[in-house]
């Protein structure tokens, strides 16, 4: 992730309430079949109220996922490796014109003594039995937490993902600043209720 992270030409926004930083590009490339797709990465970094504990408590409940990913309809444990490894479905009913589509994630938490918390999720497209919807085969994100103090933690998302059918650049585009705020602030929000 970090190595992916640091050699982007980063279009940097602040989200509008101010509470979100976010670093954003869009890349066109071609996939292993030689379609055009976009890759999409992006990182958005946020500090707000909330304990080690509780993040680590929402993010490993697989059903928590549709409070935070946009137009997530289903979110579900599909098997249990060990504990601190598993594997989920995810379901979106995405808006026009984007296709409905489904992805699989293999979840992995880390935890790093009382200051930090790292939740990764890399796509696993093969884990589990496709349905009629376009199965996004990348999307990977790290939930990196650090506990700064005075009940503060900081949150840095880092996602790199390609959506299911080749939406124009400039559509994608319009969902930064606030999609990625949305995201974080929403997580947030819901893991501390």
């Amino acid at each position: 992730f970090h190595t992916l992270s640091q050699n982007r030409n980063w279009n940097e926004e602040i989200s509008k309430d101010g509470l979100v930083k976010i670093k954003s590009e869009v890349v066109s490339a071609k996939d292993a079949s030689g379609e055009d797709i976009k890759i999409i990465y992006y990182i958005a970094e946020i500090t707000g109220d909330i304990t080690l504990d509780n993040a680590e408590k929402f993010l490993r409940s697989s059903e928590n996922y549709i409070y935070i990913w946009e137009n997530n309809e289903l979110s579900k444990e599909i098997k249990r490796i060990n504990d601190n490894e598993w594997i989920i479905y995810l379901f979106f009913d995405s808006p026009w014109p984007m296709p409905d589509n489904d992805l699989v994630h293999r979840m992995r938490v880390e935890k790093d003594g009382e200051k930090g918390l790292r939740v990764q999720a890399t796509a696993e497209p093969d884990a589990y039995k496709r349905t009629d919807a376009g199965r996004m085969t990348l999307y990977d994100a790290l939930f990196d937490f650090e506990y700064i103090g005075n009940g503060k933690t900081k949150l840095i998302l880092t996602v790199t993902f390609s959506p299911v059918g080749n939406a124009p650049k400039w559509m994608i585009n319009t969902w930064f600043p606030e999609g990625p705020a949305g995201i974080v602030k929403r997580l947030i929000e819901k893991a501390t209720e």
